[in-house]
């Protein structure tokens, strides 16, 4: 089934829904960013860029840094040291409310309500014109077919049964519900770990997709990932220790493995 451009979705959501920015993000800067935690890995003078056209990718080890950069994007903590700059505006700034709307996280382990899948994605239980809009959506963007699959297909609850899911599904499921409301800024952090390498493939052809229109970070231990990425930041004991494309720090991957 051919992907449809990224557009069509923001099309799709103005249709019923509206979106969450009036002005799409187009670029993210941290900048001699330094942050310290008594329990999460600290940051040390980190500088990187995301923005849209390009899958950025954060590799490193357990305790590296990676989760922070996210966390502190999410505004989960305050900082002092360094800034971060969304679209040349400073994040302290904006409405935390507004900005938590706009970027969407999927963690490895999704957590779900017990409702339906289809209530899950909307998050929120579905009248049948939102259902229609979700099934749609799917539909356009290749979540139906593995969403049909299930046992009830988009009627199957799950949260409560863990059953219900397999590891897989319920990564697929958060990346559908994640890209749903239409954000600006979308993280994945070790979420196609239980995938297939054929849905896993999936998940990231659809990503290369929609890159010119979404800023889209990837947090992986794995090179493989990091090797389909546009552009990769090394982190290492909360430092970036080398960045560049895959291919011009190709050798430093291949030692990860």
């Amino acid at each position: 089934m051919p992907i449809r451009n990224f557009v069509t979705m923001r099309e799709f959501e103005r249709i019923d829904q509206q979106h969450n920015s009036p002005y799409p993000i187009r670029r993210i800067t941290i900048e001699d960013f330094s942050y310290y935690h008594p329990v999460r890995a600290p940051l040390m003078e980190v500088n990187l860029t995301l923005q849209c056209g390009r899958v950025t990718c954060l590799i490193g080890g357990y305790k590296s840094g990676k989760s922070t950069i996210v966390n502190l994007l999410e505004r989960r903590y305050p900082y002092l040291k360094g800034t971060i700059c969304i679209d040349g505006q400073d994040l302290k700034e904006l409405d935390k409310k507004q900005w938590q709307s706009q970027i969407a996280v999927i963690p490895k382990h999704p957590n779900y309500s017990y409702k339906t899948v289809v209530d899950n994605i909307a998050a929120k239980k579905c009248s049948a014109k939102e259902e229609a809009n979700v099934i749609a959506f799917c539909q356009i963007y290749g979540f139906h077919h593995y969403i049909t699959q299930l046992k009830k297909g988009y009627k199957t609850l799950i949260g409560n049964d863990p059953s219900a899911l397999t590891g897989a599904q319920s990564q697929l499921i958060a990346l559908a519900r994640a890209l749903y409301p239409c954000p600006d800024v979308l993280i994945l952090n070790e979420s196609t770990t239980a995938m297939d390498f054929k849905m896993e493939e999936y998940v990231l052809d659809k990503l290369y997709r929609i890159k010119q229109h979404i800023i889209i970070l990837l947090i992986t231990d794995r090179p493989k990932i990091a090797d389909r990425s546009d552009y990769v930041y090394l982190f290492d004991d909360g430092r970036i220790s080398e960045e560049g494309d895959p291919e011009s720090i190709a050798e430093i991957l291949q030692r990860l493995i």
